[in-house]
C-alpha cells in the first residue's frame, strides 16, 4: 500500500510540474515580451541587471533548502510530529536572518548601481537604482517562503508548490499590466510587479503549511542540535547553492557589467526561452531526490539501479527533443515575440540549449546522487563548474560578444556534467557506463527526427503568425509523444499506460450509457 502510494504521489507531483511549468513558460514569456516592447531591450536591461544581481543572492540560502527536503523526507511519519516542528521553527529562524541580509544587501547595490554597473546610460542606472530598491523587500520574502517550500517538497507537496507559483505568477502579470496601462511603463512598476509575486507566494505558502501539514513556528522549539543536523548537510549544499547561484544566475550581471544593457536583455531572453524548456526536465528529475533517500536508508541497490537508467532515458527523452525544437523554433519565435529587438537573443538560445544538454540528460542522476548523500564528489564537480564559468564566460565574451559569454556560462555545465556525473553512478551503485550510454540511443534518434520535422514543416509553412507558429509547436509535441510512446519508453511503462487509459475509459462508459438512456 505504501509503495502504491508512493508511486501515485510521484505521478501526482510529475504531473502537476509539468501543467504549473507550462503554465509558468507561457506566462513569463508573455509577460517579457510585454515589458520589451514597452521599455525597449536597452532600459529592460537594468531590470535584467536587477534580476540578475538578486539570483545570484539566493547563495544566502547557503544549501540549507535542499537540507530541509533531505531531513523532512525522513519525518514524515506522525509520531514523528514534534521533531518536524523543531526542525520547521529553526530553519524558518535561519532563512529569516538570510532574508533581512539579503534586504540589506540589495539596498547598498541599488545605491551604488551606476558605480558598479558603469556601462548604462545615467537616466538608465538612476531608474534602475530605484526599482532596485522597491524590489529588495520582494527579495526578503523570498527567502521566508523557503523553508514552507522545503517542507511540502519534503512531504511530496510538490503539486502544492506548483499551484502556489503559478498563482504568484498570474498576480504579478496582472500587477504589472495594470500599472504600465494606467500609471507608467518604468522598472519601478516591474518591482512592484515583483514584489507583489513575493507577498502572494508567503502568504499561500505559509497558509499551506498550516492547513496541510498541520504545522507551525513555534520559538520554544528551536534547538541547537537541529541547527547543527541542517549545516551538516547544508555544509556541502552551501556550496552547490552558491555555485549555481553565480552559474545560473549571474549571466545577464556579467554581461551588463562587460557587454553593456543590450547585451544583457539578450543574455536574459535568451536563457530565459531555454531555462523555460529545461526547467521541465531539472524537475522531473529532482521529483526522484525524496525516493532516492528513502531507497538509500532501506538500501535498496536494485532499485536505485533501475531509477538511474530508467530517469537517465526519460530526462534524455526530453532533452534531445527539447534543445531541438529550440534551435529549430529560434527565429519564428523570437520574431514573434520580440520583434527587431530579438537578434542578439538568437545567437544565446541557440548556444544555451546546446550547450545545456549533457546538464539536462544527467538531471536524474544528480538527484539520485544528492538522495543517497554522495556529497564531497559533487562538491568537488561544483567548484570545478565555478572556475571554468569565470575563466570561459569573461574570455570567450571579451573575444566573441554575446554569443560567446553564454557559450562561455553553459560550457562548464556540460561538460562537467557528461563526465563526472556517470561516473560517480558506475562507482558508488555498479551501474556499467555502456548501460548508461545505451539508455540514449532511442531518445536520441527521437530528438533528430522531432527537430528534422520541425524545420521541413517551417520550410513548407513559414509561421508567419502566433496561430500557425502554435500549431506547428503542437504537432512537434504529438510528433515527440507519438514516439516517445512507441520506441521511448519501455515495455513495462507502455503497459501501465494502457492499463490506465483503459480503466479510465470503462469508468467512463457506464456513465456516458446511463445519460444517453
Amino acid at each position: 500500500m505504501g509503495t502504491a502510494l508512493s508511486k501515485r504521489r510521484i505521478a501526482l507531483n510529475l504531473a502537476s510540474q509539468w501543467w504549473a511549468q507550462l503554465a509558468n513558460t507561457i506566462l513569463s514569456l508573455l509577460l517579457i515580451g510585454y515589458a520589451v516592447a514597452k521599455l525597449g531591450d536597452t532600459r529592460f536591461g537594468g531590470w535584467t541587471a536587477i534580476m540578475s544581481t538578486y539570483g545570484a543572492l539566493t547563495m544566502l540560502d547557503a544549501g540549507l533548502s535542499v537540507a530541509i527536503q533531505y531531513f523532512v523526507a525522513h519525518r514524515s511519519d506522525p509520531n514523528q510530529r514534534d521533531e518536524l516542528t523543531s526542525f520547521y521553527s529553526s530553519a524558518y529562524a535561519c532563512y529569516a536572518i538570510a532574508a533581512v541580509v539579503a534586504t540589506i544587501i540589495g539596498l547598498l547595490i541599488s545605491w551604488n548601481f551606476p558605480h558598479i554597473f558603469p556601462k548604462f546610460p545615467h537616466e538608465i542606472a538612476v531608474e534602475s537604482s530605484n526599482a532596485m530598491a522597491w524590489a529588495s523587500l520582494g527579495m526578503g520574502l523570498f527567502f521566508l517562503n523557503v523553508p514552507c517550500q522545503g517542507v511540502l517538497m519534503g512531504m511530496q507537496r510538490h503539486y502544492i508548490c506548483n499551484t502556489v507559483e503559478v498563482c504568484a505568477l498570474v498576480t504579478q502579470m496582472v500587477v504589472v499590466i495594470a500599472t504600465f496601462e494606467f500609471l507608467e511603463p518604468n522598472l519601478r512598476n516591474l518591482a512592484f510587479g515583483f514584489t507583489s509575486l513575493a507577498t502572494v507566494r508567503f502568504v499561500l505558502y505559509h497558509a499551506a503549511v498550516r492547513t496541510q501539514i498541520g504545522i507551525r513556528i513555534t520559538l520554544s522549539t528551536l534547538k541547537w542540535e537541529t541547527l547543527s543536523q541542517i549545516f551538516s548537510f547544508g555544509g556541502h549544499s552551501a556550496f552547490w547553492t552558491i555555485a549555481t547561484g553565480i552559474l545560473k544566475e549571474s549571466g545577464p550581471s556579467l554581461a551588463a557589467v562587460v557587454l553593456g544593457p543590450r547585451a544583457s536583455t539578450a543574455v536574459f531572453v535568451g536563457t530565459k526561452v531555454v531555462r523555460s524548456v529545461g526547467v521541465f526536465i531539472q524537475n522531473s528529475g529532482s521529483v526522484l531526490m525524496p525516493m532516492a533517500a528513502t531507497l538509500a536508508q532501506a538500501d535498496d541497490q536494485p532499485r536505485i539501479r533501475a531509477m538511474i537508467l530508467k530517469g537517465t532515458r526519460f530526462c534524455a527523452l526530453l532533452s534531445f527533443a527539447g534543445a531541438g525544437v529550440l534551435v529549430a523554433f529560434c527565429d519564428p519565435l523570437l520574431a514573434h515575440w520580440l520583434g527587431n529587438k530579438g537578434d542578439l537573443a538568437r545567437g544565446v538560445v541557440i548556444v544555451t540549449a546546446l550547450g545545456m544538454l549533457g546538464s539536462w540528460v544527467t538531471q536524474a542522476q544528480l538527484s539520485l546522487l544528492i538522495g543517497t548523500r554522495t556529497l564531497w564528489p559533487l562538491t568537488y564537480m561544483m567548484g570545478l563548474r565555478v572556475i571554468l564559468f569565470v575563466v570561459l564566460g569573461v574570455a570567450l565574451g571579451w573575444a566573441f560578444g554575446t554569443t560567446g559569454l553564454a557559450l562561455g556560462i553553459v560550457l562548464p555545465n556540460t561538460l562537467t556534467s557528461v563526465t563526472v556525473l556517470p561516473w560517480l553512478c558506475a562507482r558508488r551503485f555498479n551501474v556499467r557506463l555502456s548501460e548508461i550510454a545505451a539508455t540514449l540511443t532511442y531518445p536520441l534518434i527521437i530528438g533528430l527526427v522531432v527537430t528534422v520535422a520541425s524545420m521541413v514543416l517551417q520550410h513548407l509553412w513559414p509561421p508567419t503568425s502566433v496561430g500557425a507558429l502554435a500549431t506547428e509547436a503542437i504537432a512537434a509535441f504529438v510528433l515527440f509523444v507519438v514516439l516517445a510512446y512507441l520506441i521511448g519508453i519501455d515495455s513495462q511503462y507502455r503497459s501501465l499506460i494502457n492499463k490506465n487509459v483503459s480503466a479510465i475509459l470503462h469508468r467512463q462508459r457506464p456513465e456516458t450509457t446511463r445519460n444517453s438512456s
